[in-house]
């Protein structure tokens, strides 16, 4: 697909990209340090799960939580990653969240093979490529999340977000596309650290 007036465009992109959180919580958390955290893939697809397993890197760079790896997630949960029923009305161009829809009792059952205090489910149910006339390629990942306290299952904070990359954005996110996931990945896990108070070097 090729889209005119990318100036225009362009510009807004660079709006969203600065008012934009990749993470709020909706308790005080006193306690946090030391505790086991598990990021999972809401979706069985290449993208969700690569961002799943660089969130999952990101945690243990720059949190003091206990992060359990992918591979031990793959190991405790048979058939991981699988599709696990999201929150959002509808996920086309964009996601409508309703945090009512959640699979909440296939949460539940996760936790219970994996035993962590924390879950972080993160769903990426809409890929999009297209390309900006003069300008070049542009690609989005939309993504939907929410983190979970047992044990009582309580959705404590989460956002909705956009992983994009295109012409001339920030060069400290790189080119590639992995790289710019990468970038998202590292910044998600130092709001999620900073918030909970389990920052590395220190509470900002």
């Amino acid at each position: 697909m090729r889209i005119k007036s990318g100036i225009f465009i362009l510009v807004i992109m660079f709006s969203f990209v600065s008012c934009v959180s990749y993470f709020n919580l909706k308790k005080e958390i006193a306690d946090a340090e030391g505790s086991e955290i598990a990021v999972i893939s809401g979706i069985n697809n290449e993208p969700n799960l690569s961002f799943a397993m660089m969130l999952t890197a990101s945690l243990q760079k720059h949190s003091k939580l206990k992060v359990m790896s992918q591979k031990k997630i793959a190991e405790s949960i048979e058939y991981y990653p699988f599709r696990i029923e999201g929150p959002w009305k509808f996920a086309y161009v964009d996601i409508e969240p309703d945090f009512e829809r959640v699979n909440l009792e296939k949460i539940k059952e996760i936790q219970k093979r994996l035993g962590v205090k924390y879950l972080y489910v993160i769903w990426t149910p809409v890929e999009t490529s297209y390309t900006i006339e003069n300008s070049g390629n542009v690609y989005e990942l939309h993504t939907i999340s929410q983190l979970y306290e047992f044990p009582d299952g309580e959705p404590i904070g989460g956002s909705k977000f956009v992983i994009a990359k295109h012409p001339g954005m920030f060069s400290s996110m790189g080119k590639s596309k992995r790289d710019v996931m990468m970038y998202y990945a590292d910044n998600v896990a130092k709001e999620i650290s900073e918030q909970m108070k389990v920052i590395k070097g220190g509470n900002l």
